[in-house]
């Protein structure tokens, strides 16, 4: 199994606008699942998690939760989980 967040607006480590409305994608996620099976994308708690609250994902896209203001914080950090039907994890 492995998983990336792809170009589709962004992407690991990419500056984000701060014109963006809450609700704006960022990119998309893809795994491959050498088994074949469906592929789910979540934010988790734990080690890089600090900033979960200002994301969202849908289905496999991550999304803003607010809007982002370089003056009060320039830096996020998201932990996001990739799991396969058979209920392994990356």
């Amino acid at each position: 199994m492995q998983g990336v967040l792809s170009a589709g607006g962004g992407s690991a480590g990419s500056a984000v606008s701060e014109t963006l409305k809450s609700g704006a994608g960022l990119g998309f996620f893809s795994g491959i699942d050498f088994e074949g099976g469906e592929m789910a994308f979540g934010l988790v708690t734990g080690a890089g998690s600090e900033d979960n609250s200002s994301f969202s994902i849908s289905g496999n896209q991550l999304k803003t939760a607010t809007v982002f203001d370089a003056k009060v914080k320039s830096s996020y950090s998201v932990r996001i989980r990739v799991t396969d039907s058979g209920g392994l994890y990356y």
